[in-house]
């Protein structure tokens, strides 16, 4: 019981103030079905299949069928979905003026680590939209398939990645599907990225999960005025949280026996990275149990300055490193096995820029 009556799929916000509320959610403009089936179409062989299929989305309404709405009711629905459980909040929309009921909501997701990504906008301009340009929440632009901005895309100091936007097809009210075009399905298809690494590893924060993006961007270090880090390279970024990670068969199925030679560790990296607090973590795949593995960091001379070890499990593993006596830099590292009968050593570059 939330105190909202009757709400199992969802609510509408729109007229809150006037107490004109209710939980029918039948998208009456198009946009929110759009965005949804980018996040989490269902891979059913009808239409098209989501980047996180597996997704619950959590609709609440708060512009009416001209795409008009306020701002309280826009901070009500942040609020409510955060209250709900909500891990990752898709604003695929936005205002030119900043009002603090708005930003009130969104340090209120931010303070339950919950991430907000927006949409920039699509004037074309450096004018800034809200909440994309709040402090904390990642803003989205477009790209062409060349990785130029796109004509359309908002740019300035609020992107802080970019995906493709322009004729993106997805899933439509009346069980219909068609391309529409914009930073907002630009957004949902960040959103669905976010959304499948923290399905695989809930347990990153929402820095982590942006330092993973900023990672994988074209990117990483600057972040540019039109494109702020690029985009993410999306498959080699759910690579490395494959879902299917997990399973893994150590015994040749024609021999019935283990097979050395094959490659133990796999997808290793850290996060947050570039790190700007006092600690980053190393992720890696094992296909072994039980075994010892050492992550050393060296400085660019080759001098060790760091060391840490854990027993390996089979599929995910990580290992925190204690940053907090090093400086802004470059650091080399490597994950190696310390164990007989292997031999294997994978590397990495951790950046601390605080």
């Amino acid at each position: 019981d939330n105190g909202f009556i009757d709400d199992v799929e969802g609510y509408v916000l729109i007229d809150w103030a006037s107490e004109v509320i209710s939980n029918d959610m039948l998208d009456d403009h198009g946009h929110g079905t759009h965005l949804s089936g980018i996040i989490a179409a269902q891979r059913n062989g009808v239409g098209i299949t989501g980047i996180q299929p597996n997704a619950k989305i959590l609709p609440l309404k708060v512009f009416n069928r001209f795409g008009k709405g306020k701002q309280l009711e826009a901070a009500l629905a942040i609020r409510y979905a955060v209250d709900n459980g909500a891990h990752i909040i898709n604003c695929s929309w936005g205002y030119s003026k900043k009002t603090k009921v708005l930003e009130d909501a969104i340090i209120y997701a931010q303070d339950h680590d919950v991430i907000v990504v927006a949409a920039v906008g699509n004037r074309g301009t450096d004018d800034v939209l809200y909440p994309a340009s709040f402090e904390g929440v990642i803003g989205v632009g477009s790209v062409d398939e060349d990785m130029n901005k796109e004509w359309y895309s908002n740019y300035g100091r609020h992107v802080d990645f970019s995906a493709f936007g322009s004729q993106v097809y997805s899933s439509l009210p009346s069980n219909r599907y068609g391309p529409m075009t914009g930073t907002s399905q630009s957004a949902a298809i960040i959103s669905g990225i976010l959304s499948s690494i923290k399905a695989y590893q809930p347990s990153l924060t929402s820095q982590e999960l942006y330092s993973l993006m900023q990672q994988s961007s074209s990117s990483p270090v600057v972040k540019g005025a039109d494109k702020g880090h690029g985009m993410p390279l999306a498959l080699g970024l759910l690579a490395e949280f494959d879902i299917e990670a997990e399973t893994f068969d150590l015994v040749d199925k024609k021999t019935g026996k283990d097979d050395k030679d094959e490659q133990i560790l796999s997808r290793v990296l850290n996060a947050p990275n570039p790190v700007k607090g006092t600690s980053t973590t190393v992720f890696f795949t094992a296909k072994k149990e039980n075994l010892t593995i050492i992550v050393e960091v060296y400085k660019m001379d080759g001098t060790q300055i760091l060391e840490a070890s854990s027993q390996s499990v089979k599929g995910n593993n990580s290992i925190n490193l204690d940053l907090t006596d090093m400086m802004n830099g470059v650091y080399p590292y490597t994950v190696r096995i310390e164990e007989s009968g292997f031999s294997e050593v994978e590397k990495g570059l951790c950046v601390i820029l605080r």
